[in-house]
C-alpha cells in the first residue's frame, strides 16, 4: 500500500523537477506571437486562455474571457483558434493561425433600446515566422488579416425598428523579439502596426410609417488608421508555473480577435498560466 506522504512526494518531484514541461528550453518556447506550438499532449491553462497540443505541430485553444461574459450578456459568446507549424528549416520556423469568434446576444435593453439583439463573427488569419538567432535571441514576424461582420436589430420605444450590418477589416504587421537570460527569465519586445483599417460600414432599414421603409447607408471613419503598439515585457517560468507581464504604449489590439481600438494609451499585458 502506497502511503499518502510517498504519493505527494512523487507528485512534487514530477511537477517541479521536469524542466521540459515549462522552463524556457529548446523545445518549450513561448507561443505568444511566434511560430512555435505546444508539444503533443501538452496543455496550457491560464487566466486568459486554454490551449492544448494535439500534435507537436498542431495546437488548439480558446480565450476564457468570452466564456465568463456569457452569463452577463445572456447569450453565447464562442471562440476557437488553432495554430499549425507548417515549416521547420534549420533555425527558421513558419506557422499559420486561424481563429473564429462568434457572439449571439439577445434582449439588449437600455433607455433608448428595447428587445435588441446582436450577432457578430470575427475571423483573424495570420502567418508567423520565427528565426532562432542564438541560444538567447529569437525574433518573430507576423502578418494578420482580420475580417469582422456584425448584424444588429433593435426596437426603439417609439416602435420604429432598425437593422443593419457593420464590418471592420484590418491588416496588421508585428515584429517581436525574445532575449533569454536563462531557463527561467526572458525579456520580450512586441511591436504592432495596422497600416490599413477599413472604415465601419452601416446599412439600416428604418420604418418611418405603416407603409414606408427608408434605407440608409453610412460609412464611419474608424479613427484607428495607422494604429501602433510598442510593448516591452518579461516572462518568468519555473517548473509548470509561468507569469507574463508587460506595459506598452499605443493603440489597444484586443488579444485573440485582434480588433484595433482608436484609443491610444498605456497598454498592459498580463497572464498567469501553468504548462504541463
Amino acid at each position: 500500500m502506497v502511503k499518502p506522504s510517498s504519493f505527494l512526494l512523487a507528485l512534487g518531484i514530477v511537477l517541479f523537477s521536469s524542466p521540459a514541461w515549462a522552463d524556457h528550453t529548446e523545445r518549450d518556447r513561448q507561443t505568444e506571437v511566434s511560430a512555435f506550438t505546444l508539444q503533443a499532449q501538452q496543455a496550457r491553462l491560464g487566466l486568459l486562455k486554454l490551449e492544448y497540443g494535439i500534435l507537436d505541430r498542431w495546437m488548439v485553444g480558446t480565450y476564457t474571457l468570452p466564456w465568463v461574459l456569457m452569463p452577463i450578456v445572456k447569450g453565447p459568446i464562442l471562440n476557437l483558434h488553432t495554430k499549425v507549424r507548417l515549416l521547420d528549416a534549420g533555425n527558421f520556423h513558419l506557422a499559420g493561425r486561424l481563429g473564429i469568434y462568434y457572439a449571439n446576444v439577445q434582449n439588449i435593453e437600455s433607455s433608448s433600446v428595447e428587445n435588441g439583439s446582436f450577432k457578430g463573427t470575427i475571423v483573424p488569419m495570420s502567418f508567423i515566422g520565427s528565426y532562432v538567432l542564438s541560444k538567447r535571441w529569437t525574433v518573430s514576424s507576423e502578418l494578420s488579416w482580420v475580417q469582422t461582420v456584425a448584424h444588429g436589430d433593435v426596437e426603439s420605444p417609439s416602435d420604429s425598428s432598425v437593422g443593419g450590418a457593420v464590418g471592420q477589416s484590418n491588416f496588421q504587421l508585428s515584429v517581436s523579439a525574445e532575449y533569454r537570460f536563462g531557463p527561467h527569465v526572458a525579456l520580450n519586445l512586441l511591436t504592432r502596426f495596422a497600416p490599413y483599417v477599413q472604415p465601419l460600414e452601416l446599412t439600416t432599414d428604418a420604418e418611418v410609417g405603416p407603409d414606408t421603409v427608408v434605407q440608409l447607408e453610412a460609412e464611419v471613419e474608424s479613427g484607428n488608421q495607422n494604429a501602433f503598439l510598442i510593448q516591452p515585457g518579461v516572462t518568468f517560468s519555473w517548473g509548470i508555473w509561468n507569469l507574463r507581464a508587460g506595459l506598452g504604449v499605443g493603440n489597444i489590439f484586443i488579444p485573440g480577435p485582434l480588433l484595433v481600438s482608436g484609443l491610444r494609451t498605456l497598454v498592459p499585458d498580463f497572464d498567469f498560466y501553468v504548462r504541463f
